[in-house]
């Protein structure tokens, strides 16, 4: 079952990142309509981030796909592919 990482702001949620366990091995982003999901997927288990206008302080969705991506460069992600 997946786990939901819940953070306030982007330095937060990349603190949450670094304790995990294990590196991502695949990264995946879903977007809709008010929210980017950033899916990580280690060797046993899914977390998951949601990007929401409210903790990061993007103005539209394409800037929250933005940080999203960044985000999952930043954090050492080996591909980025978007569902």
């Amino acid at each position: 079952m997946p786990q939901e990482l819940l953070f306030s702001t982007l330095d937060e949620a990349e603190k949450k990142v670094k304790e995990l366990r294990q590196p991502p091995q695949e990264c995946r982003l879903k977007v809709n309509k008010d929210e980017v999901k950033l899916k990580l997927r280690t060797k046993k288990m899914l977390y998951t981030l949601v990007f929401r206008k409210e903790n990061t302080g993007a103005s539209n969705n394409e800037d929250l796909k933005k940080i999203a991506s960044d985000f999952a460069t930043k954090i050492g992600c080996p591909s980025i592919k978007e569902i």
